[in-house]
């Protein structure tokens, strides 16, 4: 056994799908296309018959040692080995306890969240290769980073035609061949060049812009004799307001505001234990002031760090683009999770460069 299955998370619905697709792909290579899935979370799940959770915290320790590493500046400097050590240790413990829950699962989201949060890395770092192949598996697992990853892609062409960089240029444009196996799958099974099935698309765009829901969880229903549970049902957090399109048409300003505030006070006025996907009760999410004041506290923090290290808009920027996509759908905790990863590790080093410095000062004070 795994020590990354020591912890038990209960999975159903959209984990379990995922689970049959990758053995329907296992048994035939033609079966590796879905009208709604990328064949990157296909092809994933087939590879890890077992479930993703130990990937998805390989993967996660992965990150953190880079991450790390790149605000280190070496991995390779026998003086600093042990201090990076210890800080990858501390990151990747931290994660673990905030995020075991949904890293757990047989969910896309933590993996194509972690290859996501590389490319961010890659786009605040400037390093094409690493934004353009974990960004483009990022979308390949996971279909709601394309827009964001396309976004992100166009102004790094920009930036490198202005800066005149056409090696950076012609990197940057192998995003688009890492990503173009899907359109010919789609164009392969529909008929139509697109990145998924425009019609399955369709109708799931139209049940997340018609939703007048500001939070959603997934509960299990209670256990019976014979089965550890039964199946899970909807939790929607459910307002009054009208939904967006409704209420722009009917020009609702109002209602339009405050529909996206209460997603925005679900997102970071609340929190699951380990950030567990599947609930056993509504009363798991806890609702509370000091959530959101705590959110605002940490990314005071990660603001001060990035703004001392010159990168703040090229952290934000890619993370606003994610929560303003996650602000139009029907929201669950686990879409902001790159957004939490980088608040998370960049207050750390902002703690720990504080740390040091006030060891620093100590020591000058003694020596004087």
């Amino acid at each position: 056994m795994s020590i990354f299955n020591v912890m038990k998370f209960d999975q159903c619905c959209d984990s379990d799908h995922y689970a049959k697709l990758g053995d329907r792909c296992l048994n035939n290579i033609a079966s590796c296309y879905d009208n709604l899935r990328p064949v990157g979370a296909i092809i994933l799940n087939a590879l890890m018959p077992h479930g993703l959770a130990s990937f998805n915290h390989t993967l996660l320790l992965f990150f953190s040692l880079l991450f790390i590493a790149s605000e280190s500046g070496s991995i390779l400097n026998r003086n600093c080995s042990m201090v990076l050590m210890i800080k990858v240790s501390g990151v990747f413990i931290l994660l673990e306890l905030m995020f075991a829950g949904l890293v757990s699962v047989n969910l896309t989201d933590a993996s194509s969240g972690i290859f996501a949060g590389l490319a961010i890395l890659g786009f605040c770092r400037k390093n094409v290769l690493l934004f353009v192949f974990a960004g483009g598996i990022s979308v390949l697992i996971r279909a709601a980073y394309l827009y964001p990853m396309l976004i992100l892609v166009i102004w790094f062409l920009i930036e490198s035609l202005y800066v005149k960089s056409h090696r950076n240029f012609l990197l940057t444009s192998l995003f688009f061949v890492c990503i173009t196996p899907q359109f010919l799958l789609t164009y392969q099974h529909t008929g139509v060049f697109a990145f998924l099935d425009p019609t399955t698309v369709a109708y799931w765009r139209d049940i997340h812009l018609s939703s007048n829901y500001y939070g959603y969880d997934t509960i299990f229903l209670p256990p019976s004799i014979n089965l550890p549970f039964e199946k899970a049902t909807s939790m929607p957090w459910q307002s009054s307001l009208l939904d967006l399109p409704t209420a722009y048409k009917q020009k609702q300003w109002s209602d339009i505001v405050h529909l996206l505030a209460g997603r925005i006070e679900f997102y970071f006025s609340s929190f699951v234990p380990w950030s567990k996907a599947y609930l056993n009760s509504p009363s798991e999410r806890i609702f509370s002031p000091l959530v959101m004041v705590l959110n605002i506290t940490v990314f005071v923090i990660s603001s001060i760090y990035l703004k001392q290290k010159d990168i703040l808009w090229r952290v934000w920027f890619p993370l606003s683009l994610i929560l303003a996509q996650s602000l139009l759908i029907v929201p669950e905790q686990r879409f902001i999770f790159v957004i939490q990863l980088f608040l998370i590790i960049f207050t750390y080093l902002k703690l720990w460069d504080s740390y040091e410095n006030t060891e620093n000062l100590k020591c000058q004070i003694l020596n004087k």
